[in-house]
């Protein structure tokens, strides 16, 4: 009986540890997901950081040129619209991708990527100091392998920190380090900072409090980190952070201000359908376990975080959830039981000439709030209303709403085309439940091809078709493309037959004296 006590004791102790170990993620109530590009083509890798003036940067690749390049936008939380817009970094032929951005102590941003543009692979960055980008990137690497994944801070003592993953030294990858203590002027030479004979990737990195710097990465199907000092010397060696079936990858760190550690990845084949999705696991003294964040149908891969001036949490991430691979991001800002948003408007066409085709206008508009809502949503071209529509919510559900304009009665002119959403009870947020679409719609009359602009008649419609519309196209009848009047002959070929004829003349008598 004695003995058998002696070994019971033992087996408790190793129970008690593994679970004291282990410590469970305190609830934390999290934000719908929120939709952040809206883009056909896909947008993938997002990189999230926020400035000294409170403006969150939100860097990514896109395929929307038909080639891959750097776009970004900013969030100004005073604005009543407080995204801006998609806007292009990179035009370059080669493919520019996997982006990393940050803020450095002299309040410049810096943005870090990989691009081909050399031939192989390379570490490219660009900086932007309050008005404008650097006129070219700068090239830091310049290696003959395939360099990618760069991941960039700025430590408590100002030098910067460029990690990437290569395959310089043959396969497998490794990652690597440059530092610079002068902003960029000069950079050390690269320095390995893993020898394991698997692929290790994706590198991401952050410093603590005791000047540490904490490196996060993908090594096979895990993930794995690492603390250095200053001087690049192990605090602590490669340590295995994750152990899961299926892949985890894509890891991003960030330290909290109270000195907490947090890490997202994606993960598959942890649940049912395979599909990927983000985890987190923080470390306040010792590592939690891995939380799930998304729950989707499709994959959510890539994410990035970062804690605000504010202390609160915000994670941008890549989502196959509608069809297209978009960007979207949630905070653990606490979220309002009533909050609606209109997400976005977009016209198309832009232009069309009145009574020959409709105007196409999506309206997205977003539950942001926890509680399900009925909606009551308006669409209008300037002060006419276009249409309305009624559907119900659930808490963070997005909706598109597509409404038709027949412009056969609207008067010839440009218009705002603008949606807007109506307050629920309880709603305080009113700000997002109005918006403009960024271009105007501009509805022609066919024949309309001429003006005249201060005494002088130029190429371009005045909303009325009246003499000068006739004459100018009979002075270049009978010509045709490519030996017309390379500007006067484009705008009399109202038919658009490569030739002006008979026809045009026609079809503005037919629309003479419309207004």
């Amino acid at each position: 009986m004695y003995k058998e006590k002696l070994i019971l004791i033992p087996s408790l102790l190793i129970i008690i540890i593994a679970f004291t170990e282990i410590p469970p993620v305190q609830a934390i109530t999290w934000s719908p997901n929120m939709r952040l590009t809206w883009n056909e083509s896909d947008d993938w890798h997002p990189s999230i950081a926020q400035a000294s003036d409170g403006m969150i940067w939100v860097v990514w690749h896109s395929r929307r040129t038909g080639n891959y390049e750097i776009f970004y936008k900013t969030h100004n939380a005073s604005s009543v619209h407080p995204w801006s817009s998609d806007t292009r970094l990179t035009a370059n032929t080669g493919v520019d991708r996997t982006p990393a951005v940050m803020q450095a102590a002299d309040e410049k941003i810096w943005v870090v990527w990989s691009s081909n543009r050399t031939g192989d692979y390379d570490i490219f960055y660009t900086t932007y100091n309050e008005s404008s980008w650097l006129s070219e990137p700068r090239r830091l690497t310049v290696d003959p392998g395939e360099d990618h994944f760069p991941s960039i801070i700025q430590g408590s003592d100002g030098k910067i920190w460029i990690f990437w993953s290569s395959n310089r030294m043959g396969d497998p990858s490794e990652i690597f380090c440059s530092t610079s203590s002068d902003n960029g002027a000069n950079w050390s030479t690269a320095a390995r900072l893993t020898t394991d004979l698997a692929d290790d990737w994706r590198p991401s990195a952050v410093e603590t409090t005791d000047e540490s710097i904490w490196i996060v990465w993908t090594r096979g199907n895990d993930l794995y980190y690492k603390i250095l000092f200053r001087n690049m010397t192990e605090k602590l060696t490669d340590t295995l952070l994750t152990k899961s079936p299926g892949q985890n990858w894509h890891p991003s760190v960030t330290r909290t201000d109270n000195d907490t550690i947090w890490v997202v990845w994606d993960s598959d084949r942890r649940d049912v359908g395979r599909n990927s999705e983000i985890y987190y696991k923080i470390n306040d003294g010792s590592w939690s376990h891995d939380v799930r964040l998304t729950e989707n149908v499709e994959n959510d891969l890539m994410p990035s975080i970062m804690q605000t001036s504010a202390d609160n949490i915000w994670i941008a991430w890549t989502s196959t959830a509608f069809d297209n691979v978009d960007i979207y991001y949630l905070t653990d800002e606490f979220p309002q039981p009533h909050n609606l948003a209109i997400f976005s408007v977009i016209p198309s066409p832009t232009m069309v000439y009145r009574g020959e085709e409709d105007v196409l206008i999506e309206v997205v508009v977003q539950n942001h709030g926890t509680e399900d809502e009925t909606v009551y949503v308006e669409c209008r071209a300037n002060t006419i209303l276009l249409g309305f529509a009624t559907f119900n919510l659930t808490a963070g559900q997005l909706w598109t709403e597509t409404f038709t304009w027949n412009t056969s009665a609207s008067a010839s002119r440009k218009y705002i085309i603008s949606a807007n959403v109506t307050s629920v009870p309880g709603e305080t947020d009113l700000a997002d439940n109005f918006m403009s679409a960024e271009d105007l719609v501009e509805v022609r009359i066919r024949g309309d091809i001429v003006g005249m602009y201060e005494e002088v008649l130029l190429p371009i419609p005045d909303g009325q078709v009246d003499l000068d519309d006739f004459m100018i196209a009979v002075g270049q009848f009978g010509t045709a493309y490519p030996n017309w009047d390379p500007v006067w002959g484009l705008v009399c070929d109202v038919n658009n037959d490569k030739v002006v004829d008979i026809d045009d003349l026609m079809i503005i008598a037919l629309h003479y004296g419309e207004t």
